[in-house]
Parts: C-alpha cells; sequence; structure tokens
C-alpha cells in the first residue's frame, strides 16, 4: 500500500497520521460518517499545526507539472488522494 511506503519515508508524515490516528475518536463524533475513517486522518493531518505537513504538501503541490515523472516522485499521494475524496463527500 502507498500509505504505508509513504509513511516509513517520511517522519513528519507518520508522526501527524499518527497523531490523526490518536485524534480520530473524537473529531469522528463531531463530524459523523460523512467519509471513510483514511479521509478523516488525511484532513486532520493536514489540519495539525505541528508538525506541519500541509506547509510541505502545498509547496510540494505549487511546484508539481502535469508530467508523468512529477506524479512519479511526488512524495504524498496517499495524502492527496484521501483529502480529494474527503472534499467530494463535503
Amino acid at each position: 500500500m502507498i500509505l504505508v511506503k509513504e509513511l516509513r519515508r517520511d517522519s513528519s508524515f507518520r508522526e501527524a497520521w499518527s497523531e490523526a490516528q490518536d485524534l480520530y475518536p473524537e473529531k469522528h463524533l463531531l463530524g459523523g460518517d460523512v467519509m471513510d475513517e483514511e479521509s478523516y486522518l488525511a484532513v486532520i493531518s493536514y489540519t495539525l499545526e505541528t508538525p506541519n505537513v500541509c506547509k510541505e504538501f502545498n509547496a510540494l503541490c505549487r511546484e508539481a507539472e502535469a508530467a508523468e515523472w512529477s506524479w512519479e516522485i511526488f512524495p504524498f499521494k496517499s495524502l492527496w488522494y484521501f483529502l480529494i475524496r474527503a472534499f467530494e463527500k463535503l
């Protein structure tokens, strides 16, 4: 699974995802069953103040080109995917 590889590779992303897993039960109660768990975790990870994954994610998204090679080296494929799924549900 791509998510597992990306979490192994990036300590900030791994820390944010772990923190999101800790916060998920509380956040899920507030938000209900609007989206799947991974999408919730992506939104929580993205919005955490520390570690600030969104800063690096946004910078890399701005630098990315619409080319296949750019997608191949993009380090946050899973976060991008689950955020898109979350936005589709909102």
